[in-house]
């Protein structure tokens, strides 16, 4: 029947209304299983699938057998692919039972898949269409166990949203896809099914990948019906929903439904989005309980395959199923999203008896992960982390590292110098939290006390030039949350101060009475990562007043490096030479597990994952990277004179200032070199503080950092050489403290808020009243703003007068479980 629903935020406030028709689909004309029938199998190869290639062509050789029994005349195709340019057709067009005839070479074929490479799925589809013949109902079974990642995640989506264009008008072809494991890119292929009239299967182990391949085939040998084909009409969105065949599929646009089975249901539903008094005086039943529910379960779950997470979410709110709530509502990565889309088609397809709630929206009195984080970096210092149980339920995202570095030859040089700890406790003292600038991850610090030791005779190093260096500290981060995924469900801890104890206790942490003896176990898992009702500071002005910091920070840092207030200059080099540096922090070198990447690549020790980039910037310039090093600036625009001659392009560092006789000059422009935004804001700062040109430095120091007249004087004195070295390079070390206590307060308070809530909800905080461009959109509006090649593919949100906010894709290397 016809009805009307309500899409709620995740406070339960309106956020859009909906009319919704229903249509029963009546097919009387049934295509019979003597019609053609082909399957298209294709396997993934990338190095990723090493561990389990052998089991696959088992696999296919089953299906395979008990296709020959069930339909002979079906037609097979085995395509497998990898990098870019390396897709392969085994055999094409095969009737089953060739395939599988004694001594048959395409068996041979099948055993004889291997890994080799990464992944580029678009070539895959390319070679697939050309396979497909109209008026013969074929089957595409698209596998993939990670992302679409060459020649990378942007040009692949690019691609593949071409093919679906191209595939479109093929009214006999549908597109299964199963993402194998649970790092896979299920949103990814959840969109290429459903643009395809297919539909996406989490493929948990490869019993679940038989299943789907055995399915499709039968699918392929019985009774079907022929395509279904309707018009959008007035609706905004449509969606055909089958239980029968388990399906559900959704468009904005003309409605195309291929591979059905003759029997079963077959439903539309039809969405017109209304204002809220067309709404409220319509006389349509509002979706209730149970099956009347079924088009808002149908709208989260395609929603869903349109990569449209947060509607999905809205609309799984407004069904007021509290248990798919409280188990969905954070899903963010790819596993937590197809296991939102494994409970909405149980949901849909088996129905239930559970229980709904009579208020809409989710329990905001649990504390976030967020402001338990925050908490925890608030009484670092009253609390002791259980290493051994940390390590025990921590989730690696990241590549495997050793010490050492590689010679030429690829062999790992161990450094002369090694650690060990003072003692064998499991507790180790909490350091600092830190929240990502740009992405929704958070790392906590532990700190534990090390003896520094000769690798070759053990005896323990004791003092270096002078300095004792028997109470090092090893300092280790580990991610809590990665790109909006908790990777450690709970954290086991000791407290020292009762006030710390209330703190977890007033907001529903802990429980109990205080005891600095015993471990309380601080759960993170089934958290919402932040509070969804938050409200944030206007961004207008803040990059601005940050890149001032930044270039007059790098500055600082670039002058100071390798110096100390408080060690010789012999002291610093013979701490360096033990890796330790003035502030006696050890930073051993360390490189990768793995000698060759592409190597890592094909045996599958090391995969990609997509990871999600949120950069501050304005209309000016899109992000800080757009900024040049101090030492790069300096080359680009200056050159210098001192007693030893002149100094220009790489000779040139800001370590020639403190020759006495340093003299700066600007280079002159040759036709090459093309100022820009960058410039503008780079070259005044250093104009002054190379020429005392202008008041750049002071402004800076007053009006960004908030420094008093007194304490500028001093900087701006030193900048002008007045004082002994030694007073310039404690003024300098002092202003670089103060300009990173300032970047960092920007950053804590305004920016890293917003980055994470982005890349944990998705969403662009509703008071920014954001605007969203395309890159060709934002070149035509700002057509000199400089985007980089990876940034092309990102979204660009404008805030307030000049802020830009850019959500982008890029791939990173990890470490799989073979490694």
């Amino acid at each position: 029947m016809d009805s009307r629903f309500c899409l709620r935020s995740f406070t339960g406030s309106p956020r859009q209304y909906f009319l919704v028709e229903q249509i029963i689909v009546n097919t009387q004309d049934v295509d019979t299983h003597n019609e053609p029938s082909h399957h298209i199998i294709v396997v993934d190869a990338s190095g990723s699938m090493y561990g389990d290639m052998d089991a696959m062509k088992s696999t296919i050789e089953k299906v395979l057998t008990l296709e020959e029994f069930a339909n002979a005349n079906q037609l097979v195709s085995l395509l497998s692919y990898s990098s870019s340019g390396d897709v392969r057709t085994h055999f094409k067009r095969i009737p089953v039972s060739e395939v599988m005839s004694p001594g048959s070479a395409h068996v041979e074929e099948i055993r004889m898949l291997h890994t080799r490479g990464m992944t580029c799925i678009s070539q895959s589809l390319d070679v697939a269409r050309a396979l497909c013949v109209s008026g013969e109902l074929t089957c595409i079974s698209l596998h993939s166990d990670g992302y679409a990642n060459d020649v990378s995640p942007a040009a692949e989506r690019r691609a593949i949203d071409r093919i679906i264009a191209d595939y479109a008008g093929m009214a006999d072809v549908y597109v299964n896809t199963l993402a194998y494991r649970s790092y896979s890119d299920f949103n990814f292929l959840n969109s290429i099914s459903n643009a395809l009239s297919g539909k996406c299967i989490q493929a948990r182990n490869i019993r679940e990948v038989y299943d789907a391949l055995h399915d499709t085939s039968a699918l392929l040998a019985g009774r079907r019906t022929p395509a279904i084909v309707h018009q959008i009409g007035t609706a905004d969105y449509q969606i055909f929903v089958s239980k029968a065949d388990q399906r559900v599929n959704g468009t904005s646009g003309e409605l195309r439904v291929t591979g059905l089975s003759a029997d079963g249901d077959k439903v539309i539903y039809r969405y017109r989005e209304v204002d809220e008094v067309t709404y409220n005086g319509s006389s349509l039943p509002e979706c209730g309980n149970g099956a009347a529910l079924t088009p808002v379960y149908a709208f989260a779950r395609a929603q869903l395959s349109e990569g449209r997470l947060n509607t999905a979410k809205y609309a799984l709110v407004s069904t007021r199923d509290q248990v798919l709530l409280d188990s969905h509502s954070r899903a963010l990565t790819n596993s937590q999203i197809a296991a939102f889309s494994a409970g909405l088609e149980e949901t849909l397809f088996q129905g239930t008896n559970r229980q709904y709630t009579t208020q809409y929206g989710i329990d905001t009195s649990i504390t976030p992960v967020l402001n338990v984080l925050e908490l925890l970096n608030e009484w670092s210092s009253s609390m002791h982390l259980n290493l051994k149980e940390l390590g025990r339920n921590y989730r690696r995202r990241g590549v495997k590292k050793v010490a050492g570095t590689r010679n030429a030859d690829g062999i790992l040089d161990l450094p002369w110098v090694d650690t060990k700890p003072v003692d064998s406790e499991d507790f180790v003292r909490v350091g600092a939290v830190e929240i990502n600038r740009t992405t929704a991850t958070a790392n906590l610090r532990t700190n534990k006390h090390i003896h520094l030791i000769n690798r070759e005779t053990k005896e323990e190093i004791l003092t270096v030039a002078g300095v004792p260096v028997d109470n090092l500290q090893e300092f280790r981060n580990w991610t809590l949350v990665g790109d909006g995924e908790v990777l450690v469900d709970e954290l086991v801890v000791r407290i020292n101060d009762k006030r710390a104890f209330k703190a977890f206790e007033e907001v529903g942490i802990l429980s109990g009475d205080y005891d600095p003896t015993t471990s309380y176990t601080i759960r993170l898992q089934d958290r919402p990562l932040v509070a969804f009702d938050q409200k944030f500071e206007k961004l207008d002005g803040v990059f601005d007043v940050l890149m001032d910091i930044k270039v007059l920070k790098s500055i600082f840092s670039s002058l100071t490096e390798g110096t100390s207030e408080k060690y010789s200059d012999d002291q610093v080099a013979e701490l360096k030479k033990h890796y330790l540096t003035s502030a006696l922090y050890l930073s051993l070198p360390s490189t990768t597990e793995y000698s060759d990447l592409k190597s890592a690549l094909a045996d599958g020790t090391v995969d990609t994952r997509v990871s999600y980039n949120i950069d501050l910037g304005s209309t000016k310039i899109l992000n800080a990277s757009k900024f040049k090093s101090a030492n790069a600036y300096l080359q680009r625009r200056f050159e210098a004179t001192t007693d030893l001659g002149t100094l220009k392009g790489a000779d040139l560092k800001w370590v020639s200032w403190w020759n006495p006789s340093f003299q700066a000059s600007i280079k002159k422009l040759t036709a090459a070199t093309k100022l820009d935004e960058v410039d503008e804001k780079m070259m005044p700062i250093f104009e002054d503080f190379l020429m005392g040109t202008d008041t750049q430095i002071a402004r800076i120091l007053q009006m960004c950092i908030g420094l008093s007249p007194e304490d500028t004087n001093r900087i701006v004195n030193a900048v002008r050489r007045k004082g002994t070295k030694d007073e310039q390079v404690e003024s300098f070390k002092f202003a670089l403290r103060l300009c990173k206590e300032a970047e960092d307060e920007i950053y804590d308070t305004i920016v890293s808020p917003v980055s994470f809530y982005v890349g944990a909800t998705g969403l662009i905080p509703d008071e920014f009243n954001a605007i969203s461009y395309t890159y060709e959109a934002l070149n035509n509006v700002y057509p000199n703003l400089k985007v980089g090649k990876d940034e092309k593919d990102g979204t660009f949100f404008k805030i307030g007068s000049d802020t830009l906010l850019t959500v982008y894709v890029s791939s990173e290397y990890f470490s799989t479980s073979k490694c």
